[in-house]
């Protein structure tokens, strides 16, 4: 199998025909972790998602709060209409949830492109019907 040269002084030894599949799956499965995310924050009670939280052990050992504290509660917040309550518990929970909503719609649009691109019947079959 014919390599990429950027891939062969490395360690990976990918086939370039390969790379975009493998982008691909790493983007789907990345896209489906933040789907359960924006929807289990979205469709659970405020006190069961949580209670599934724990504590921050930074914020438990006394070192002051680490850059995702209060993020559960700001996803729980966004999902449920209340802007001004996720920015008190965390000014990145806005930003972060947007970046997900756009992942999702980008993944979504570029499954149709590629399905469409597909799908597409050839300009020769058209002329001959």
């Amino acid at each position: 199998m014919k390599t990429h040269p950027c891939w062969r002084a490395g360690i990976f030894r990918i086939p370039r025909g390969q790379i975009g599949v493998a982008t691909r799956a790493v983007w789907a499965v990345i896209t489906l972790v933040f789907a359960l995310v924006l929807l289990s924050s979205a469709v659970l009670p405020v006190e069961v998602a949580a209670g599934w939280s724990s504590r921050c052990q930074l914020q438990a050992s006394h070192r002051g709060r680490c850059p995702l504290c209060g993020m559960t509660r700001a996803f729980l917040a966004i999902s449920r209409g209340r802007l001004g309550q996720a920015s008190a518990a965390n000014a990145g929970g806005l930003p972060l949830y947007a970046a997900m909503l756009g992942d999702q719609a980008a993944f979504a649009a570029a499954a149709l492109y590629r399905r469409r691109r597909r799908c597409r019947v050839p300009e020769k079959l058209h002329a001959d019907s």
